[in-house]
């Protein structure tokens, strides 16, 4: 009896799948022993009443054929945000077991226990990124865990399914266990969890960085011609923040070129890192510079130095944040895994030393669930935006007190000159507290997203998408179509051009008429 099943389960399997692998054992019900193959060991729990029981199990390698006709089955759900995608893998064979009553050969229902060895994890890899590179959609996807599941194929449907089966074990590079209530054909599935990032928010974040970064150059370069005439220390404070600003767009921009390679991406994240901080902390110098403006040490300040006040504005906008970065990193990488995060995939493929193709980092950006990352990045972002709030409230008090006692100035002059006073702050504040949340926003929005935290909601990736698309073209607005200064500046050179022409043109004319009046 024992002979003919195991030839009729050879010879069935055999003309559907590929090489297979067979073990059968006879026993009483209740202590049957373990069935050992190359991949699996199995057991049946029977506990009914019966007295001899014959129980086989086969392990397998489906056809391509079948694979696909059994994949194809599977739900097609988006690729968009969170999921996990079941896949069989090459690696592990399928297994079957079926048991019989010795006596009359009739099949018997029992539940099943089988534990499958796992293939190392470098098998898995090439799997892993053929699944990734089939991704037509060209969504970036990033895998955040592997695990294996039980599962059975259910020929009702045609596809996978785990109704019946648990996991009660798994290591990703040892073993799996599975207890299923009844017999017929298992796999054990790879399951990834992937994020993707849809395609359209990646071509979104291109267009609107690319118009922020026009509108950063321009103004820059407006700032910089007119600087002299204009000559104000604010010009200098909104040169640098347009030039850190612009700093900031052209790395992320450059994110995708430089993550393959180790080394560009580190130098990535440490540069965006860097001009994070640099366009935070010169944010923060422009609200200290109106403060100052505007408190009881004015005259003082107006007394001071301008190279000593260009040189303290050069140390909190630049030096700072360099001294921040360079510790950061140089503390982070002495660690691993402190300053930046290797993806998981590259560390499951060098768990046990072992080299691998993968690239290293998933992003180019610091590790977000360090006490590093808060120290360093959202520490001094939030110190910088709370010290413009508080900077933002105290001088619109101090603005409605100077109004009220400018009306009660004599003479004439006296509340002109005050008025002019007035105007000139209350510009410099509306642009701060304008730009102040629209910067703030993008950035607690990056700290959530991406500048790049995986865990953000596709919804939160489109809003950052049109928010950092905002920053250069406020930039622009505040700094150079609404900046009362420079559009003074651009008024006078306009009259004098007139100016200039109807001269000219009165020069001209001179001869014209005196010729005129000898005839």
């Amino acid at each position: 009896m024992e002979k003919k099943v195991k030839e009729k389960l050879l010879n069935k399997q055999n003309e559907e799948t590929g090489d297979v692998e067979l073990a059968v054992a006879r026993g009483r019900c209740g202590d049957t022993p373990w069935l050992n193959m190359t991949r699996y060991r199995a057991v049946s729990n029977l506990e009914q009443n019966c007295s001899d029981v014959i129980v086989t199990s086969s392990q397998f390698y489906i056809k391509g054929d079948v694979m696909r006709s059994l994949t194809e089955h599977k739900p097609r759900n988006s690729w968009s945000g969170h999921r996990s995608l079941e896949m069989p893998t090459s690696s592990i064979p399928y297994l079957s077991i079926t048991a019989y009553d010795a006596t009359n050969g009739s099949q018997l229902n029992t539940s099943v226990t089988f534990v499958a060895s796992l293939p190392a994890f470098d098998l898995l890899e090439t799997e892993i990124e053929q699944l990734i590179e089939g991704n037509v959609t060209k969504d970036t996807i990033y895998v955040t865990n592997t695990e294996y599941k039980c599962s059975f194929i259910d020929v009702t449907k045609a596809s996978f399914s785990d109704i019946g089966c648990v996991r009660t074990m798994s290591n990703i590079s040892g073993t799996v266990t599975c207890s299923c209530n009844h017999t017929t054909v298992f796999a054990i599935l790879l399951s990834v969890k992937i994020i993707a990032v849809p395609y359209a928010v990646k071509i979104c974040s291109y267009v609107t960085q690319s118009f922020s970064v026009i509108m950063l150059i321009v103004t820059f370069i407006t700032l910089m011609h007119y600087r002299n005439l204009i000559n104000s220390d604010r010009t200098i404070v909104q040169i640098n923040i347009s030039i850190s600003l612009l700093l900031l767009h052209v790395t992320s921009l450059f994110h995708d070129v430089m993550l393959p390679n180790e080394v560009t991406c580190v130098v990535q994240a440490i540069a965006t890192h860097f001009f994070l901080l640099t366009t935070a902390s010169w944010m923060m110098t422009e609200g200290l510079r109106l403060h100052t403006k505007t408190s009881s040490n004015v005259i003082a300040y107006g007394n001071f130095d301008a190279d000593n006040r260009n040189a303290i504005y050069l140390f909190i906008g630049w030096v700072a944040p360099a001294i921040i970065v360079g510790t950061s990193a140089g503390v982070g990488f002495s660690t691993s895994g402190t300053y930046m995060n290797p993806c998981y995939l590259y560390k499951e493929a060098t768990k046990n030393g072992t080299n691998t193709t993968i690239r290293k980092y998933d992003i180019c950006w610091l590790n977000p669930t360090t006490s590093l990352y808060l120290g360093t990045v959202i520490g001094p972002v939030a110190f910088c935006l709370g010290v413009n709030v508080i900077v933002a409230l105290k001088v619109m008090l101090t603005l409605g007190k100077l109004k009220a006692q400018s009306q009660q100035l004599q003479p004439q002059k006296s509340r002109e000159a005050a008025q002019t006073s007035i105007k000139y702050i209350s510009s410099a504040i509306k642009a701060l507290v304008t730009l102040l949340p629209v910067l703030g926003i993008s950035w607690v929005l990056g700290f959530f997203t991406g500048v790049e935290n995986l865990t953000a909601s596709i919804v939160m990736m489109y809003i950052n998408c049109v928010v950092n698309g905002l920053q250069g073209v406020l930039v622009f607005v505040l700094y150079c179509y609404r900046n009362n200064a420079l559009r003074t500046v651009l008024e006078n050179i306009r009259l004098r051009k007139i100016k200039k022409t109807n001269d000219i043109n009165e020069m001209m004319s001179v001869p014209t008429n005196v010729t005129t009046t000898s005839q």
